[in-house]
């Protein structure tokens, strides 16, 4: 495959989608009877899209109502409103807040194809909102060093934000004392970046559920993130998980509320906590793949958190995902 082959790069031995290759999956998917809707722009200025369908209509004509393909718009009807089916749950699928994170993007491709080919059970109605991708000049970056053959690493947004530190609920700043650690870069303010604006226009009004897709680590991880507290809103995201685990094991993942994850950790500002009080998982995809793509590339940060084969990744996964969706959203509750 040529450098002008948008679609993988076996040139360097990637198993995934280029930037523009996913793209082309992803218009595939909304020829589907789904519809576009521009949720904002990066820093610089790129264009942040996100994709709506509704599954399940019996007329199969996608969302219908005009206004809901503009974004940030109650899904739920106006009262008295008779004219357009009622929409069921809905379900807000993320990826690449941290723009390394490749395979966060494949599963959640594979996940929208299961969706729209009728391979998860979901109510008549369900509404699914993806955000593709959530850092367009992050991805752009990893790209474009991919290409290179040069490593880099790339966390945060064009201005270093982490965005996963950014969102506006139980928001923190960094002490200065920390500058140099660059896995916690919550930015001057909450909300404070277009990204992070981007990422809740797109899930507008309170999703039924979210799934936000990373890596590494096998874990599915709940709210809240920024303390060890247990109530029932938690305890109900652990009977979630816990369910879908034994419904479909998925060897080597856990499940745990992020705030105890461990004794010494908390994540403050994260996109799961901002959409409480609605189901939200944030997923730790594989074990990444450091020392499996060969010496060459042990020291790349892209090859730390992306394991060789994506597939055989959404193998393992897959069917815990597609069982978490079909708990959360009640289509296959029984």
């Amino acid at each position: 495959m040529t450098r002008g082959d948008d679609t993988t790069w076996t040139r360097l031995g990637l198993g995934y989608h280029s930037n523009a290759g996913a793209r082309g999956v992803l218009d595939e998917l909304v020829r589907r009877n789904g519809v576009r809707l521009h949720v904002g722009e990066s820093a610089l200025n790129r264009p942040i899209e996100a994709c709506r369908w509704r599954l399940g209509d019996p007329a199969e004509s996608g969302l219908g109502a005009a206004d809901e393909k503009r974004p940030g718009v109650s899904l739920r009807p106006q009262a008295g409103a008779t004219a357009e089916p009622q929409p069921g749950p809905h379900l807000f699928l993320l990826s690449l807040i941290h723009p390394m994170e490749w395979i966060g993007r494949e599963i959640h491709l594979a996940l929208l194809g299961d969706l729209l080919g009728g391979r998860i059970a979901v109510p008549p109605g369900t509404i699914v909102t993806s955000l593709l991708d959530a850092n367009p000049d992050g991805t752009a970056r990893v790209e474009a060093a991919l290409r290179a053959g040069r490593p880099s690493w790339n966390r945060g947004n064009a201005r270093g934000v982490d965005l996963n530190r950014n969102f506006p609920t139980a928001f923190r700043t960094r002490p200065r004392w920390i500058d140099f650690w660059p896995m916690w870069r919550p930015g001057p303010g909450p909300a404070s970046e277009p990204e992070t604006r981007a990422v809740l226009e797109a899930a507008g009004d309170r999703p039924t559920l979210v799934l936000s897709l990373h890596s590494f680590g096998r874990w599915i991880f709940y709210p809240p993130s920024h303390s060890r507290a247990i109530d029932a809103t938690v305890e109900s995201h652990g009977e979630i998980a816990e369910r879908a685990l034994q419904d479909a094991p998925a060897r080597g993942y856990r499940h745990r509320s992020l705030g105890r994850y461990a004794w010494w950790f908390r994540a403050y500002g994260t996109e799961i906590d901002a959409f409480l009080p609605s189901h939200s998982f944030l997923v730790e995809l594989s074990w990444g793949g450091f020392g499996r793509w060969g010496l060459r590339r042990l020291l790349d940060p892209f090859f730390t958190f992306n394991p060789p084969d994506p597939s055989g990744e959404y193998e393992r996964v897959g069917p815990t995902l597609r069982r978490i969706i079909e708990i959360g959203l009640g289509g296959g509750a029984t």
